[in-house]
């Protein structure tokens, strides 16, 4: 049984928390191991390096950005563009796939357009914004780019270019908005170099800036009102940060960076991520953060351990960074690699 997959909620049949470690370590390991050989296999035409691997043999996010607005962000990553889209039929299975993709997409399409998320059951949608900001929508953009759903992608990517608007007045989830709005703009661009999708996904960074400016501590607000100016975290955490929401805004920010030779948005998540990941900071346990944050000090602010919600992605990201940053211990990527050791 895998860690988090047992019924009762306990990390597998009363280890202790040196096994438990070791084993989340190994399972990490292997994880790792995949993707490595996967890279292996993913290469540019022509050329023998991997995915993650400039041609000069350094890693692309070590801290050299590229020109401002770099055209060709996969195959600076060697990626080729043959392998972002098939010509082959697809299979049986990926034609499954991809139906029961049209399929969520039409209830969509249908009953939600241009609003977070569908209700299938009601037939009606839900908003985490007022009037929405098209979570669904953005969020999907690349896998309807990979699935060839060309119809169905290009009403998504013009939605995004002419009514994506992050100017509300209300209060927008910093956390959520950078993880599908911005993730998922970089997402499409990548794939399709269309340098008006990099353009809004700065306009969204620019919108939601402040909630990390504002903050002494680096911490960024879990909540902003763009036109009112206005920052808060959530009430019912007695105003203390989220581990999850502090510890998986980087990849974004980082790749914003890289992509517009402007190293701000890059500045501001990983002082948000130093923040809560200095060495031999009081309150962790067993290689686990506590799940709350204070915003005023930085210090943890809680007793409570997991890798579920609201610590879950956290870890997902140390992974992610340290691979980002080549698989060497750097600034970026400090704390996965003390794990590793």
């Amino acid at each position: 049984t895998e860690v988090g997959e047992v019924e009762d909620g306990s990390w597998g049949g009363g280890s202790s928390p040196d096994e438990r470690l070791k084993m989340i370590l190994k399972m990490e390991e292997k994880r790792e191991q995949d993707l490595r050989r996967l890279g292996m296999r993913v290469v540019a035409e022509g050329q023998q390096q991997e995915v993650f691997t400039e041609p000069d043999g350094k890693p692309p996010f070590s801290g050299s950005h590229p020109p401002v607005h770099d055209p060709t962000p996969l195959r600076r990553l060697g990626i080729s563009k043959k392998y972002r889209r098939s010509s082959k039929p697809p299979t049986l299975e990926a034609s499954a796939v991809v139906s029961a993709m049209k399929h969520a997409w039409k209830a969509y399409s249908t009953f939600a357009w241009g609003h977070d998320e569908v209700r299938p059951l009601t037939q009606t949608y839900h908003d985490w914004v007022k009037s929405g900001l098209g979570l669904t929508m953005i969020d999907s953009l690349d896998t309807l780019y990979l699935m060839n759903l060309t119809e169905e992608y290009e009403e998504a990517a013009e939605w995004a270019r002419s009514r994506l608007n992050v100017t509300r007045d209300g209060d927008i989830s910093v956390f959520e908005v950078t993880i599908r709005v911005l993730g998922g703009l970089l997402s499409a661009y990548t794939l399709s170099e269309d340098r008006t999708l990099l353009d809004k996904a700065v306009e969204v960074a620019e919108v939601l800036y402040p909630a990390f400016s504002k903050s002494e501590t680096g911490i960024p607000y879990s909540l902003y009102n763009p036109v009112r100016n206005g920052t808060k975290y959530y009430p019912w955490t007695k105003e203390h940060a989220i581990l999850s929401e502090v510890g998986t805004l980087q990849l974004e920010w980082r790749y914003l960076s890289w992509l517009t030779n402007n190293p701000k948005y890059d500045i501001a998540a990983t002082k948000a991520f130093d923040a809560i990941t200095t060495p031999h900071k009081k309150g962790m346990k067993d290689g686990l953060y506590p799940l709350f944050v204070s915003a005023e000090n930085g210090n943890f602010a809680s007793t409570l351990y997991g890798i579920g919600g609201m610590g879950d992605s956290h870890y997902e990201y140390l992974f992610k960074q340290w691979y980002m940053a080549g698989n060497k211990t750097s600034r970026h990527a400090p704390t996965y690699s003390r794990y590793k050791t």
